[in-house]
């Protein structure tokens, strides 16, 4: 399988609405699939259809080999979701180390509802690798927003690689962070998981400009424009 990601003519309507439409996008394994455009242009919409949370109203889409919607639950699996708002919110009253827990006890099997001490130091290796230090007692809320965003990716791969490995990571709104540094921070370590593991990981990302991706040369990304489509 050479391809993470293929869509042809991708539908979403919502009511007399078009989120996006004749939408054409294609990824490789291992490589970095960025959906850019403004505000209500239909990237988050976009991003959760490539994640199978989402079910487009037409077109054909697979994703690692996995058809939507029809095999959706298996796409599931194999997609990380970073923390997103109104879907998986980390909780800010946690410590770094309690988040970390309790993203693990979830996704271990039902017999064993507690968190072995060199899984926690996993997580967190995971994500001071992406991040730099994050302190284990530091509460989610007082987590500076580039290392906030790093450590939700972390826990996105907890679930997924339980399960086996993780195929697709998928992080909304890199925009939300509004100093340049902060992206760029971001964009290099998303960048440096992208072909990481086996099955190398494929890293779909939405954000409203993606001009500070020109600091990377890399010719596995693809840019789908939203606002040209």
């Amino acid at each position: 399988m050479d391809a993470a990601v293929v869509g042809h003519g991708l539908e979403l309507r919502h009511r007399s609405a078009v989120v996006f439409q004749d939408l054409d996008v294609r990824v490789g394994v291992g490589g970095m699939l960025v959906l850019a455009g403004p505000a209500r242009a239909g990237k988050t919409a976009l991003l959760l259809t490539l994640a199978g949370r989402m079910r487009a109203t037409g077109g054909k889409l697979t994703v690692s080999g996995f058809a939507l919607p029809r095999e959706a639950s298996r796409v599931r699996r194999v997609v990380a979701l970073a923390e997103l708002a109104k879907v998986n919110p980390l909780d800010d009253t946690l410590t770094v180390e309690q988040q970390a827990t309790e993203a693990i006890v979830l996704a271990a099997p039902w017999y064993r509802p507690w968190a072995r001490a060199a899984e926690i130091d996993a997580v967190l290796s995971t994500a001071r690798a992406l991040a730099g230090e994050i302190p284990a007692r530091s509460l989610i809320c007082d987590l500076d927003p580039a290392a906030r965003l790093l450590f939700g990716v972390a826990l996105a791969l907890v679930p997924a690689r339980a399960a086996g490995s993780a195929a697709v990571l998928a992080v909304d709104d890199v925009d939300l962070l509004r100093d340049v540094e902060d992206r760029r921070r971001v964009w290099a370590a998303l960048s440096s998981l992208a072909g990481s593991g086996e099955p190398p990981l494929t890293v779909i990302a939405a954000c409203q400009n993606h001009h500070e991706l020109t600091a990377i040369e890399d010719d596995r990304v693809v840019i789908v424009d939203l606002e040209r489509c």
